[in-house]
């Protein structure tokens, strides 16, 4: 028996930086479902402790962007994400790579874990699509 995928997408872009992350839904589904139209998080003092010690990468900050993001909405409007499918648009090629894969390095596993126990807890498809910069 086939299994349908969710009919409905959800499409976000988001980044990541050194203070922390950014993300939005370029069709607007955040604002119409009562959320800022872009959902920004800071580093917390761990975090911002790895960054210093150099333990942060800049492929480590995107996962953690896109966990931070999806956790963000499924708190606030999980109906956003049950049962669809999301599309994602990191500039992070690692990252992508590492997510859709469901694997990566040590440092990198646990928050591509994090993500994908959040995507079967909410049965949600999801796929990072690499956006490089200069279009993003």
């Amino acid at each position: 028996m086939l299994r349908r995928g969710p009919a409905m997408q959800l499409q976000l872009a988001g980044d990541a930086s050194d203070v922390g992350t950014g993300a939005f839904a370029p069709n607007g589904e955040l604002a119409a479902a009562g959320l800022p139209s872009t959902i920004v998080t800071s580093w917390d003092k761990e975090e911002l402790q790895l960054l210093a010690d150099n333990r942060f990468s800049s492929s480590l900050r995107e996962v953690r962007a896109l966990l931070l993001t999806l956790q963000a909405i499924h708190q606030q409007a999980p109906q956003l994400l049950r049962h669809r499918s999301v599309q994602y648009l990191s500039d992070s090629q690692v990252a992508a790579a590492a997510i859709n894969r469901m694997g990566g390095n040590e440092a990198l596993f646990p928050a591509v874990k994090a993500v994908w126990q959040l995507c079967k807890e909410l049965d949600c498809e999801l796929k990072v699509v690499w956006q490089p910069r200069e279009h993003a």
